[in-house]
Order: structure tokens, then sequence, then C-alpha cells
């Protein structure tokens, strides 16, 4: 019998109310660890292929992009510039620096230090 299919007969029994108390903790839990080892498959946002991988093996169970191997991960940073660095000119000390984009904030500074200064300064 398929995991799944044994998934959706306790269901039903659990629904029915066929299981006594005791029993149905048991088979929650047993429901429980069915359900974490059976594998779903998902296709790569970078090749396109399709493959099998357990949900808790996800760094985030709902990520919006799945990638069934480490070089496809590393080819669509490339591409879509995601590890990009772009060139800034801290607004403080006037110190050229480079960032990810999304790690400037609203005035880009070249430290901690610096941020704080321009901050006391320009409230």
């Amino acid at each position: 019998m398929s995991k799944h299919r044994a998934l959706l007969i306790l269901e039903i029994l659990l629904r029915e109310g066929s299981i006594t108390s005791p029993d149905r903790v048991s088979i929650e839990r047993a429901m429980k660890e069915i359900r974490s080892s059976i594998k779903e498959t998902f296709i790569c946002a970078q090749c396109g292929k399709p493959f099998d991988r357990l949900r808790s093996q996800l760094t985030i169970p709902d990520q919006e992009h799945v990638f069934c191997k480490m070089s496809c991960y590393q080819t669509y940073r490339r591409v879509t510039g995601a590890h990009q660095r772009f060139d800034y000119v801290c607004e403080n000390c006037g110190k050229p620096f480079t960032r990810k984009q999304k790690s400037v904030g609203k005035h880009p500074c070249c430290s901690r230090e610096c941020n704080y200064e321009y901050r006391g300064v320009h409230r």
C-alpha cells in the first residue's frame, strides 16, 4: 500500500470517528510521520527539470524559487543579478564603498559609525 493511500484511509477513519481516543493520538503521530516522509515533485527555477525532494529539506518551506542542485542556484543568482554589488558614495564622509542594493537604506553610509553620525546630524 502506498503512503498516500495509507494517509487517505487514516484521515477517513479519523473523520468518521471510528477510532477511539487513545488510538487517535498514535494514529495522528503516525500520519505526521508518513506525511514528512513523502517526497514532493518540484520544478527547478533555473533549468526547469522536475525533481523530488522532501518539503523539510527546503531552506524555506514555502519558498518561491526551488533548485535541483547547487549549480542551478548559483547560475540563477548570476543571471538574475542577485549577487551584484553596486558602487555608492557615503553621505556622511564622502568615501566610496560597494554594497548589495538591498543592503543600502534611504541614506547610504559606508559603516555603522558613519550611519549613526549621519542620523545624529540630520534629525
